[in-house]
């Protein structure tokens, strides 16, 4: 999927995957932490990433029997891989990579050439 790098594009992007699960006659709590991790991805990457108004994320989607594979591509700059840690109750932001790590069995970050690769790995 090529999607436009804005915030309203979350919503069609958590129907696709919807959509692919049920092709696919995987359902229960497991899609829904797929959804809810997928989502925050994509606005990480829409919110943190470089991606110029106009052009695109890529969302490549595998989803199979045992598991899911989500990856996302999209201008932006490494920067640090610390493991995630929940923020104090008083911030308003900064639970996204926090989680993203709790709700799925893997998520690799890679940064090459101005662009970041993050991979999510969903296991049923």
């Amino acid at each position: 999927m090529q999607l436009q790098s804005d915030l309203s594009q979350g919503r069609p992007l958590r129907c696709r995957l919807q959509e692919l699960c049920n092709q696919a006659g995987i359902e229960g709590e497991g899609v829904s932490e797929l959804l809810l991790a997928v989502s925050e991805a994509f606005s990480n990457a829409v919110r943190y990433g470089s991606t110029p108004p106009g052009e695109c994320i890529s969302v490549d989607v595998s989803i199979g029997a045992a598991e899911a594979r989500v990856t996302l591509i999209y201008a932006g700059e490494p920067f640090p891989q610390d493991p995630p840690a929940l923020p104090s109750i008083e911030s308003t932001g900064g639970r996204g990579r926090y989680l993203i790590a709790l709700l799925t069995d893997e998520a690799r970050y890679q940064f090459r050439d101005g662009k970041t690769r993050l991979s999510l790995l969903k296991r049923w």
